[in-house]
Order: C-alpha cells, then sequence, then structure tokens
C-alpha cells in the first residue's frame, strides 16, 4: 500500500472517531453543538411531587416542566402572565379571576383547563397529603382550614368540604379564587409549586386525590406536565434530563432542546467539572476557591444578592433548647464577621434578622449582635455556668465542605466562649430534609428563600407551619403574622411584620448567619441567563452560543 493511501485511511479514521488524532469534543462543546445545557445541581432531588417539595435542588427542576398561572420576568422580577394569559383582581382583594390560555397544551397534547388548576391545588390541600406549606393559601376562602380537617365555625355542625373552599374553575377557561380577606402576597405566591396544575385522568392511574403523592407517577415514563419542558430521564445520583416539548403554547421561543440536571453534592468536585468542561453552570463555588475567584475577573464567574437565609435552627422540644436563655447565648456567641470573611468568602451579608433587607421594601427595626458577655450571663442563669453542666450536643448538617467549614468553626467558638463541646454530624441531602422534618435533631443547619415578599420568610415559623422544624410556637408571633397577612396598607404590615421578627429574635428559635449571595460559574457561551435576587430565570429564554470560547485560566 502506497504511503499516500495509509496516510488516507488514518485521516479517515480520525475523522470517524472524532478522537485520537485531534482534540474530542468536551461535554460543555458538545452541548453548544446541540443546544443541550449541563447544570451542576448540588444534590439529588429528593422528588419533583409539587405536594411533597421544600428544597431548592427540586424546585430547579420542576419550574421549567411546569408552569403556573404567572411567572416573574426574569430581568425586572415583575410578575407576568403565564398559563393565564391575563387576570383580574376585584377592587377589594376579595376576588381574582385568571384566563387560561385557550392553545395551553399538556405534554401529552391533551388541552389545558382551568380544572386542572383547581385540581391540583385540591391535591395539595387535601387534609391527608398533609401539606408542608399551607401559609401560601391564607386568606383564600376556608383553604387552609380545609387543609387542616376542621369545621365550618359558624355552626361547627359538619366538616368544611372542597366546595366550601375558594377555589373554582368556572368553566374550562377560567379560575377564581374567593378571598376572606385581602393577602397583598397571593400573587408573589401563585407562581410557586403548590398551584401547579395536575393532570388528573393519568395521575389517578396511580391512586385517589389523596393517594397519589411521591407515588411512581413522578417517573419519565408516566409524569404529564405544562411547561416548556418535559421529564425524559432520571438516573439517581447521576442525572435528570427534561427535554423540550413542542406541545407547550409558546414552543416557538423555546430554543434548547435538553437540560441535564447533576446532583454533585462535592463543591470541589463540581468545580473541576465545570473546568474540565463538563458543565455550563455550577451551583456554587467551593470555599477553598474563593481567594482566586475573589482576585480573578474571568467572565465566567457570576455574584448577585440572593434573598435567602443561611442559619441554625434550635429544635426547641429538646431540652436546653427548650430554654430561650440557652438558644440566646449560643446565637449571641456565633462571630458571623469572622465566618464571612474567613470561611464564606463570598461577600454574604451578616445577617442581624431573619428577613432579608430590601425584601419589598421591607426593612428590620430589631437586631441581633454578638455579645459575649450577655451570652455568658444567658448560659450561667440557665444554669450552665462556662458550660459546666452542659448536655452532649449535637449539630447536623447536609454533606458539604462549605457546612463543615462554618459547622467546624462555629463548633469552636461554642467550646471558646461557653465551654460548650458541640459535636457535628452530616448526612445526605434527602436524610437531612427527612431528619429535619422528623424532628430527631438538636441543632441543624438549615436556609430558607421566602421570594419576594416579607411573608414568606415569616410564615415558617407559625405554630402550625408544615416547614416549622424547631417546633417553635408563640401566640404573640403567630397574632401579629395573621394581622399582616390580612393588611392591606403596605406600611402598615410592614410595620406589622417588623414586630413579629422582633418577638422571633427574642425568642431565638433560630440563629441567622448571613443573608446569601449566589457564586457561581456560568459558561459565557450561556446566553439570556440573567441575575436575580431569587437565583431565578425561566430556561425557555436560555440558548446556547456555540462561537463563545471560555479562557479557564484565572478559575
Amino acid at each position: 500500500m502506497r504511503f499516500s493511501q495509509v496516510l488516507l485511511l488514518l485521516f479517515t479514521a480520525c475523522l470517524m472517531t472524532f478522537s485520537g488524532c485531534g482534540k474530542k469534543e468536551t461535554r460543555v462543546e458538545e452541548g453548544n453543538r446541540l443546544q443541550e445545557l449541563h447544570l451542576g445541581n448540588g444534590s439529588e432531588p429528593p422528588t419533583i411531587d409539587p405536594a411533597a417539595v421544600t428544597d431548592l435542588v427540586s424546585f430547579r427542576i420542576m419550574r421549567d416542566i411546569w408552569e403556573p398561572l404567572i411567572d416573574y420576568d426574569a430581568t425586572t422580577n415583575q410578575l407576568v402572565p403565564a398559563a393565564a394569559e391575563r387576570w383580574e383582581m376585584r377592587e377589594d382583594g376579595l376576588e381574582y379571576i385568571f384566563y387560561i390560555r385557550e392553545d395551553a397544551k399538556w405534554s401529552n397534547g391533551d388541552p389545558l383547563t382551568a380544572h386542572d388548576f383547581e385540581y391540583g391545588i385540591r391535591r395539595y390541600l387535601e387534609p391527608a397529603m398533609a401539606a408542608p406549606y399551607t401559609e401560601f393559601f391564607k386568606g383564600i376562602k376556608n383553604a387552609v382550614a380545609y387543609s387542616r380537617g376542621e369545621t365550618i365555625q359558624a355552626t361547627g355542625e359538619r366538616m368544611i368540604t372542597w366546595d366550601d373552599v375558594g377555589v373554582k374553575a368556572l368553566d374550562d377557561r377560567r379560575l377564581r379564587f374567593e378571598m376572606e380577606h385581602p393577602n397583598l402576597a397571593l400573587l408573589v405566591f401563585l407562581r410557586s409549586q403548590y398551584f401547579y396544575p395536575i393532570h388528573q385522568a393519568s395521575i389517578e392511574e396511580f391512586g385517589a386525590i389523596d393517594e397519589t403523592k411521591n407515588s411512581k407517577y413522578f417517573q419519565p415514563e408516566t409524569l404529564v406536565t405544562n411547561g416548556p419542558f418535559e421529564l425524559v430521564d432520571w438516573q439517581p445520583n447521576k442525572v435528570v434530563t427534561i427535554a423540550k416539548t413542542d406541545t407547550y403554547w409558546d414552543s416557538e421561543v423555546v430554543q434548547l432542546n435538553k437540560v441535564h440536571f447533576y446532583p454533585i453534592d462535592n463543591q470541589e468536585t463540581e468545580y473541576n467539572s465545570f473546568r474540565a468542561g463538563q458543565l455550563h453552570k455550577t451551583s456554587t463555588v467551593p470555599s477553598s476557591k474563593m481567594q482566586l475567584i475573589n482576585s480573578s475577573d474571568n467572565p465566567a464567574i457570576r455574584r448577585a444578592p440572593f434573598y435567602g437565609t443561611y442559619y441554625y435552627e434550635f429544635n426547641v422540644e429538646k431540652p436546653p433548647f427548650d430554654d430561650p436563655r440557652v438558644r440566646r447565648a449560643l446565637s449571641y456567641a456565633i462571630d458571623r464577621e469572622q465566618i464571612i470573611e474567613y470561611i464564606a468568602q463570598g461577600g454574604q451579608q451578616l445577617a442581624s434578622s431573619f428577613i432579608p433587607p430590601t425584601v419589598n421594601g421591607y426593612m428590620p427595626d430589631f437586631q441581633i449582635a454578638p455579645d459575649l458577655d450577655e451570652a455568658r450571663r444567658l448560659l450561667a442563669e440557665a444554669g450552665y455556668p462556662n458550660g459546666e453542666g452542659f448536655p452532649p450536643t449535637e449539630l447536623i448538617f447536609n454533606t458539604s465542605e462549605g457546612h463543615r467549614a462554618i459547622a467546624e468553626a462555629v463548633q469552636q467558638m461554642w467550646k471558646d466562649e461557653l465551654g460548650i463541646e458541640v459535636t457535628l454530624a452530616n448526612q445526605e441531602w434527602k436524610v437531612f430534609l427527612q431528619t429535619r422534618v422528623n424532628g430527631n435533631y438538636q441543632i441543624a443547619r438549615a436556609a430558607w428563600v421566602g421570594g419576594l415578599d416579607m411573608a414568606g420568610y415569616l410564615d415558617i415559623f407559625e405554630t402550625n407551619s408544615g416547614n416549622n422544624n424547631s417546633n417553635y410556637s408563640s401566640a404573640e408571633f403567630d397574632r401579629l403574622v395573621a394581622l399582616g397577612a390580612k393588611e392591606p396598607n403596605a406600611e402598615k404590615r410592614i410595620k406589622l411584620f417588623q414586630d413579629a421578627e422582633r418577638v422571633l429574635l427574642t425568642d431565638m428559635p433560630v440563629a441567622p448567619i448571613y443573608h446569601y449571595t449566589t457564586t457561581q460559574l456560568v459558561h459565557p457561551a450561556v446566553q439570556n441567563w440573567h441575575d436575580s435576587p431569587i437565583d431565578f430565570r425561566l430556561l425557555k429564554y436560555v440558548y446556547l452560543d456555540p462561537q463563545v470560547k471560555l479562557d479557564m485560566r484565572e478559575l
């Protein structure tokens, strides 16, 4: 065989294998070419059942396979039409009517109707479903009472039925909410998963309306959704994949073909995967790399304020944390500035309140601050001078080197300043969430993102809240939050929530540590990825530009 023929054969083999004789495409390069987005998502999602989800890991997947009645514009954070093309509110705030788009469809091609939204809301509120967060339904006639299985207050003679609840499909196109009192936060809450529609015919193949929580229906083979994408693959602890659906009413604007979510809970691994061209975006940046990131101007680095609070939660039913003096002592002994400057290092804002300042015009009028003398005095008053006799205590957190580093710092602060010995325990994300729900802990790392309204931050501490894992209960706090939910005047409403937060921070069932910023790596090929104080954008508007390259230096 001639030498030229050998060269030709070798060249042909190189083209066929796309490797060996040239640089192989990275996952990101292939994704740019195919319009497939690869995202780090932190952990394995526990569920994508709208009636069960309480975590951001799951919500990041759900928010693009379902579409709510209304949603946020990612560039302005203003409410905009979504599955409903418009809505009307009565002048007194006691009635809302939403008009469902005539061309809206489910992923199986069935028409989307107002009845589907009513069914989804009813399913969530069914008493047997044990809804984790009914606070979003405040003001809707009999909604919370129905979820709790209460009786008609006027007579007390019969249980509240669904017919008594102020959520009704008037016909296929119109959905009405009837209110007991105005709720200025309702429109903000309507975009949450608890108001998603559910395809009744397909889910009821797996059981009655109150028997399908976390059922096998929520799998790629059977799930029917109404968003721009649909669930097509779920390999536990490997990847969750959603794909564009042609049945979506606005499918022409969707440019991505697929989005892959990777549950990488090790931040160093996720960071290295980005640098190796395996991810378009990380969920965060490891604390060990923050100094490098802070000194770099690489365009992949994205940092923005985030309306969320990182805190430690005390189980107030577990002694000695049933004593507010102990809780306040431990909170006052935390040096938050040291944590932010030397450990987190992501530009976080010190948390002297629970509600992040500026949320919907809110500014706290009562703030906490480190006070070692007061911490020692309170601990001694509670019966533990210099930590003597303090019972064995465990602090739990979900697996993450960042959470561990903060926990170790706080552990040392409590030992050095109060004489308290605390052990640490990390748990896998799904186990960690269930441990908190079950109340099988003393102190737990926690975080809460309440959205763009202040009510979304304090509701979780109400006595009957499904998210009140600390088991905190205060009649005065509940009263103030209830009044705030009903108050139509914006200034008076802020004052009521300020008073409620003062009660919370005096009782101290939680120790706020910092308000988040998001620090992430986003490949500049990802277009329309807008920063947001709730770390939210609709993937229907995102696309990939194959021409944009990234220099990995300074990363």
